[in-house]
């Protein structure tokens, strides 16, 4: 997909090394990359990907929103790359 936002291409990565992640977990993920990460501009960014269909969200224990890749999004990566799953 194709993603400007510097914040969001460094999520999706994240995602990619590691799923189901929380807003805390993904923050403090792009923390040790970048340096610094703001568990508000975290979750807005998520936000925006999910309504973009690039990741899911789905509540976990104890109603905390975890986040992946989503299927569609992390095959055609596979595909383009000439990787199998």
């Amino acid at each position: 997909p194709e993603l400007k936002d510097p914040i969001s291409i460094e999520i999706v990565k994240v995602l990619f090394d590691k799923a189901d992640l929380n807003v805390s977990e993904i923050t403090d993920q792009l923390r040790d990359r970048r340096g610094s990460a703001s568990r508000t501009i975290v979750r807005e960014r998520l936000q925006g990907l999910v309504e973009k269909g690039i990741v899911i969200a789905r509540e976990g224990p104890q109603g905390v929103t975890h986040y992946s890749i989503s299927e569609e999004v992390a095959d055609r990566w596979y595909r383009m790359l000439g990787l199998r799953r």
